[in-house]
Protein backbone atom coordinates (compact mmCIF):
# COMPACT_ATOMS: atom_id res chain seq x y z
CA UNK A 1 0.00 0.00 0.00
CA UNK A 2 1.50 3.59 -0.97
CA UNK A 3 1.61 5.96 1.84
CA UNK A 4 -0.97 8.85 2.07
CA UNK A 5 0.71 12.30 0.63
CA UNK A 6 0.45 14.45 4.21
CA UNK A 7 -0.94 17.30 1.91
CA UNK A 8 -4.17 15.14 1.78
CA UNK A 9 -7.05 15.89 3.94
CA UNK A 10 -8.17 13.65 6.56
CA UNK A 11 -12.43 12.77 6.31
CA UNK A 12 -14.59 11.84 8.71
CA UNK A 13 -18.31 10.92 8.19
CA UNK A 14 -19.18 11.29 12.14
CA UNK A 15 -22.75 12.74 12.61
CA UNK A 16 -21.29 14.63 16.11
CA UNK A 17 -17.88 15.55 14.44
CA UNK A 18 -20.65 17.49 11.49
CA UNK A 19 -22.57 19.09 14.46
CA UNK A 20 -19.42 19.53 16.29
CA UNK A 21 -18.52 21.83 14.04
CA UNK A 22 -21.20 23.50 13.33
CA UNK A 23 -22.07 23.84 16.98
CA UNK A 24 -21.62 27.89 16.35
CA UNK A 25 -24.88 28.29 14.76
CA UNK A 26 -28.26 28.33 16.87
CA UNK A 27 -29.85 25.82 14.81
CA UNK A 28 -26.76 23.53 13.96
CA UNK A 29 -29.16 20.65 15.20
CA UNK A 30 -31.57 20.85 12.63
CA UNK A 31 -30.50 23.58 10.26
CA UNK A 32 -26.86 24.59 10.06
CA UNK A 33 -26.96 28.26 8.54
CA UNK A 34 -24.15 30.53 7.52
CA UNK A 35 -24.52 34.27 6.60
CA UNK A 36 -21.66 35.60 4.16
CA UNK A 37 -20.37 38.82 5.35
CA UNK A 38 -17.55 40.10 3.18
CA UNK A 39 -14.90 38.76 0.96
CA UNK A 40 -11.14 39.31 -0.04
CA UNK A 41 -9.01 38.27 -3.20
CA UNK A 42 -7.66 34.95 -2.60
CA UNK A 43 -3.82 34.76 -1.86
CA UNK A 44 -3.41 32.30 -5.20
CA UNK A 45 -5.44 34.43 -7.31
CA UNK A 46 -4.03 37.02 -10.18
CA UNK A 47 -3.95 40.55 -9.62
CA UNK A 48 -6.68 41.06 -12.27
CA UNK A 49 -8.86 38.26 -11.32
CA UNK A 50 -12.68 38.97 -11.96
CA UNK A 51 -15.13 40.16 -9.14
CA UNK A 52 -17.20 37.25 -9.56
CA UNK A 53 -20.56 37.15 -8.27
CA UNK A 54 -21.98 39.09 -5.16
CA UNK A 55 -22.57 37.24 -2.82
CA UNK A 56 -22.19 39.61 0.77
CA UNK A 57 -25.37 39.43 3.09
CA UNK A 58 -26.13 36.15 1.65
CA UNK A 59 -27.63 33.40 3.51
CA UNK A 60 -26.37 29.72 2.85
CA UNK A 61 -28.29 26.50 5.11
CA UNK A 62 -28.22 23.10 4.75
CA UNK A 63 -31.95 21.53 5.37
CA UNK A 64 -33.43 18.46 4.01
CA UNK A 65 -31.03 17.05 1.81
CA UNK A 66 -30.09 20.18 -0.08
CA UNK A 67 -28.05 23.16 -0.13
CA UNK A 68 -29.99 26.39 -0.29
CA UNK A 69 -28.65 29.68 -0.84
CA UNK A 70 -27.77 32.07 -3.89
CA UNK A 71 -26.56 30.49 -7.15
CA UNK A 72 -23.65 28.38 -7.50
CA UNK A 73 -23.84 27.65 -3.81
CA UNK A 74 -27.45 26.24 -3.88
CA UNK A 75 -27.73 22.20 -5.27
CA UNK A 76 -29.59 18.90 -4.02
CA UNK A 77 -29.12 16.54 -2.83
CA UNK A 78 -26.56 17.84 -1.04
CA UNK A 79 -23.47 15.26 0.95
CA UNK A 80 -21.96 16.26 4.10
CA UNK A 81 -18.41 15.54 5.28
CA UNK A 82 -16.39 16.59 8.21
CA UNK A 83 -13.01 17.09 6.85
CA UNK A 84 -9.55 17.75 8.51
CA UNK A 85 -7.05 19.52 6.22
CA UNK A 86 -3.32 20.79 6.71
CA UNK A 87 -1.84 23.79 5.64
CA UNK A 88 -1.25 22.69 2.11
CA UNK A 89 -4.55 20.65 1.79
CA UNK A 90 -6.80 23.86 2.03
CA UNK A 91 -9.10 25.38 -0.53
CA UNK A 92 -8.41 22.05 -2.91
CA UNK A 93 -4.77 22.47 -2.46
CA UNK A 94 -4.17 26.22 -3.62
CA UNK A 95 -2.39 27.15 -0.30
CA UNK A 96 0.36 24.90 -1.38
CA UNK A 97 1.19 27.44 -4.02
CA UNK A 98 2.60 29.64 -1.07
CA UNK A 99 6.20 29.64 0.12
CA UNK A 100 5.09 28.83 3.35
CA UNK A 101 1.31 27.63 3.59
CA UNK A 102 1.05 26.97 7.11
CA UNK A 103 2.31 30.82 7.31
CA UNK A 104 -0.17 31.67 4.85
CA UNK A 105 -3.01 29.43 6.81
CA UNK A 106 -1.75 31.43 9.85
CA UNK A 107 -2.68 35.08 8.55
CA UNK A 108 -6.19 34.16 6.67
CA UNK A 109 -6.94 33.43 10.51
CA UNK A 110 -6.56 29.48 10.84
CA UNK A 111 -5.07 29.63 13.94
CA UNK A 112 -5.22 26.01 14.85
CA UNK A 113 -3.57 23.24 12.07
CA UNK A 114 -4.51 21.02 10.66
CA UNK A 115 -7.70 23.03 10.33
CA UNK A 116 -11.34 21.49 10.38
CA UNK A 117 -14.45 22.26 8.33
CA UNK A 118 -17.16 20.53 5.59
CA UNK A 119 -16.70 19.39 2.56
CA UNK A 120 -20.24 19.60 0.69
CA UNK A 121 -20.43 17.30 -2.23
CA UNK A 122 -23.25 18.59 -4.94
CA UNK A 123 -24.51 16.83 -8.25
CA UNK A 124 -22.06 19.07 -9.94
CA UNK A 125 -19.45 20.83 -7.53
CA UNK A 126 -18.40 20.37 -4.24
CA UNK A 127 -17.76 23.48 -1.83
CA UNK A 128 -15.08 23.09 1.20
CA UNK A 129 -16.54 25.35 3.97
CA UNK A 130 -13.12 26.01 6.53
CA UNK A 131 -13.78 26.37 9.94
CA UNK A 132 -11.70 29.51 11.55
CA UNK A 133 -9.84 29.20 14.67
CA UNK A 134 -8.20 30.82 17.47
CA UNK A 135 -4.16 30.64 17.88
CA UNK A 136 -3.31 28.51 21.05
CA UNK A 137 -2.94 31.22 24.30
CA UNK A 138 -5.92 33.50 23.00
CA UNK A 139 -7.66 35.00 25.56
CA UNK A 140 -11.58 35.38 25.61
CA UNK A 141 -14.61 33.76 24.06
CA UNK A 142 -13.66 29.83 22.48
CA UNK A 143 -16.82 30.10 20.92
CA UNK A 144 -17.01 33.23 19.22
CA UNK A 145 -13.82 32.64 17.76
CA UNK A 146 -15.11 29.36 15.82
CA UNK A 147 -18.17 31.23 14.68
CA UNK A 148 -16.22 32.15 11.03
CA UNK A 149 -15.72 30.19 8.23
CA UNK A 150 -13.79 30.63 4.95
CA UNK A 151 -15.36 29.22 1.17
CA UNK A 152 -12.86 29.87 -1.75
CA UNK A 153 -14.87 30.90 -4.82
CA UNK A 154 -14.48 32.72 -8.13
CA UNK A 155 -10.57 33.72 -6.84
CA UNK A 156 -11.96 35.40 -3.80
CA UNK A 157 -11.94 34.12 -0.15
CA UNK A 158 -15.55 34.52 0.94
CA UNK A 159 -16.25 35.08 4.88
CA UNK A 160 -18.88 33.33 6.58
CA UNK A 161 -20.50 33.91 10.21
CA UNK A 162 -22.95 31.70 12.28
CA UNK A 163 -22.66 34.24 14.96
CA UNK A 164 -25.84 34.19 16.58
CA UNK A 165 -27.14 37.58 15.66
CA UNK A 166 -26.15 37.27 12.20
CA UNK A 167 -29.59 37.06 10.67
CA UNK A 168 -31.15 39.22 12.49
CA UNK A 169 -34.04 41.44 11.04
CA UNK A 170 -32.61 44.38 9.35
CA UNK A 171 -34.40 46.92 11.45
CA UNK A 172 -33.19 45.43 14.79
CA UNK A 173 -30.05 46.23 16.45
CA UNK A 174 -28.17 43.98 15.89
CA UNK A 175 -29.87 44.19 11.69
CA UNK A 176 -28.34 47.54 11.33
CA UNK A 177 -25.04 46.54 13.19
CA UNK A 178 -24.74 43.42 11.20
CA UNK A 179 -25.07 45.84 7.25
CA UNK A 180 -23.52 49.09 9.10
CA UNK A 181 -19.86 46.27 8.85
CA UNK A 182 -21.00 44.64 5.85
CA UNK A 183 -21.34 47.91 3.55
CA UNK A 184 -17.59 48.63 5.89
CA UNK A 185 -15.98 45.84 4.57
CA UNK A 186 -17.49 45.97 0.84
CA UNK A 187 -13.92 46.69 -0.93
CA UNK A 188 -11.60 44.22 -2.81
CA UNK A 189 -10.15 44.07 -0.12
CA UNK A 190 -12.61 43.26 2.87
CA UNK A 191 -11.39 44.09 6.70
CA UNK A 192 -8.50 46.26 5.37
CA UNK A 193 -8.57 49.46 8.14
CA UNK A 194 -10.13 52.08 5.96
CA UNK A 195 -9.31 55.47 8.11
CA UNK A 196 -11.97 57.96 9.49
CA UNK A 197 -12.73 59.94 6.39
CA UNK A 198 -15.30 62.03 5.03
CA UNK A 199 -16.41 59.98 2.45
CA UNK A 200 -16.66 56.64 4.96
CA UNK A 201 -19.20 58.92 7.36
CA UNK A 202 -21.31 59.91 3.98
CA UNK A 203 -20.71 55.75 2.97
CA UNK A 204 -22.34 54.77 6.74
CA UNK A 205 -24.96 57.39 7.19
CA UNK A 206 -27.97 55.56 6.85
CA UNK A 207 -26.73 53.65 9.88
CA UNK A 208 -25.85 56.21 12.13
CA UNK A 209 -27.45 59.04 14.30
CA UNK A 210 -28.07 62.37 13.50
CA UNK A 211 -25.90 63.62 16.02
CA UNK A 212 -22.96 61.13 15.77
CA UNK A 213 -23.00 62.50 12.20
CA UNK A 214 -22.36 66.18 13.40
CA UNK A 215 -20.00 65.19 15.62
CA UNK A 216 -17.62 63.23 13.24
CA UNK A 217 -18.07 65.87 10.77
CA UNK A 218 -17.18 68.09 13.44
CA UNK A 219 -13.70 66.37 14.37
CA UNK A 220 -13.08 65.81 10.59
CA UNK A 221 -13.00 69.76 9.57
CA UNK A 222 -10.90 70.60 12.45
CA UNK A 223 -7.10 71.62 11.38
CA UNK A 224 -5.27 68.86 12.41
CA UNK A 225 -1.65 69.34 13.59
CA UNK A 226 1.21 67.82 12.14
CA UNK A 227 3.60 67.17 15.17
CA UNK A 228 0.68 65.09 16.83
CA UNK A 229 -1.17 62.13 16.70
CA UNK A 230 -4.74 62.51 16.61
CA UNK A 231 -7.16 61.05 18.79
CA UNK A 232 -8.27 58.86 16.46
CA UNK A 233 -5.80 57.05 14.60
CA UNK A 234 -6.81 54.36 12.70
CA UNK A 235 -10.53 52.35 11.46
CA UNK A 236 -12.70 53.93 14.36
CA UNK A 237 -15.52 51.45 13.33
CA UNK A 238 -13.11 48.21 13.86
CA UNK A 239 -10.71 50.11 16.05
CA UNK A 240 -7.35 48.26 14.35
CA UNK A 241 -5.03 49.25 12.34
CA UNK A 242 -4.64 45.79 10.45
CA UNK A 243 -6.55 44.12 8.21
CA UNK A 244 -9.45 42.14 10.19
CA UNK A 245 -10.14 39.04 9.10
CA UNK A 246 -14.04 38.07 10.55
CA UNK A 247 -16.29 39.48 12.55
CA UNK A 248 -19.49 38.35 14.69
CA UNK A 249 -22.69 40.25 16.04
CA UNK A 250 -23.11 38.94 19.04
CA UNK A 251 -26.95 38.55 20.94
CA UNK A 252 -27.84 42.48 22.08
CA UNK A 253 -29.16 44.16 25.22
CA UNK A 254 -32.13 46.63 24.67
CA UNK A 255 -32.70 48.19 27.78
CA UNK A 256 -35.51 51.82 28.10
CA UNK A 257 -34.92 52.54 24.24
CA UNK A 258 -31.26 52.12 24.18
CA UNK A 259 -29.38 48.77 22.67
CA UNK A 260 -26.17 47.81 23.07
CA UNK A 261 -25.04 45.20 20.37
CA UNK A 262 -21.41 43.48 21.05
CA UNK A 263 -19.19 42.32 17.70
CA UNK A 264 -16.46 40.13 18.40
CA UNK A 265 -13.84 40.55 16.13
CA UNK A 266 -10.42 38.90 15.24
CA UNK A 267 -7.35 39.68 12.87
CA UNK A 268 -4.34 37.30 12.23
CA UNK A 269 -2.74 37.81 15.79
CA UNK A 270 -5.69 38.70 18.81
CA UNK A 271 -9.53 38.74 19.15
CA UNK A 272 -11.83 41.82 20.63
CA UNK A 273 -14.92 42.79 21.35
CA UNK A 274 -16.53 46.20 20.68
CA UNK A 275 -19.71 47.78 21.38
CA UNK A 276 -21.96 49.44 19.26
CA UNK A 277 -24.39 51.71 20.68
CA UNK A 278 -27.81 52.26 19.54
CA UNK A 279 -30.74 54.62 19.87
CA UNK A 280 -33.74 54.83 17.96
CA UNK A 281 -34.27 58.23 15.81
CA UNK A 282 -37.35 58.81 13.58
CA UNK A 283 -38.25 55.50 14.20
CA UNK A 284 -35.63 53.87 13.16
CA UNK A 285 -32.32 52.42 15.43
CA UNK A 286 -29.13 53.93 14.40
CA UNK A 287 -25.55 53.54 16.02
CA UNK A 288 -24.91 56.34 18.30
CA UNK A 289 -21.76 55.32 20.09
CA UNK A 290 -18.66 52.52 19.74
CA UNK A 291 -16.97 51.47 23.01
CA UNK A 292 -13.73 50.62 22.15
CA UNK A 293 -11.62 47.83 22.80
CA UNK A 294 -9.96 49.95 25.95
CA UNK A 295 -13.32 50.96 26.98
CA UNK A 296 -13.15 54.44 25.63
CA UNK A 297 -16.33 55.66 23.83
CA UNK A 298 -16.03 57.20 19.62
CA UNK A 299 -17.85 59.93 21.14
CA UNK A 300 -15.02 60.58 23.49
CA UNK A 301 -12.34 60.72 20.54
CA UNK A 302 -14.50 62.88 18.93
CA UNK A 303 -14.42 65.78 21.28
CA UNK A 304 -10.84 65.54 21.26
CA UNK A 305 -10.11 67.76 18.32
CA UNK A 306 -7.30 66.73 16.20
Amino acid sequence: MNPVPRHLPRVTTSCAMVLLLLAGSAAAADEPTWRITHARTAPWAAADAPAGAALAGQVVSLRGGALRGPPPLACAPARVQAMVWPAAGLFEGQLAKSPDPVAAARELGLGRLPARGLRITCPNASFDLVQTDRPAGWPGNIQADRQGWLLALDQRLWTLTTAPAARAAPETPAGVVQRLLERHFATPHGGEPRGFTPALMVELSEFITTDLQVAADSWLAAPHKPDEVPSINGDAITDSQELVLRFGVQAPSIRQGLAEVPVRMADAERAWTLLYRLRREAGRWRVDDLRLGDGTTLRTLLKELP
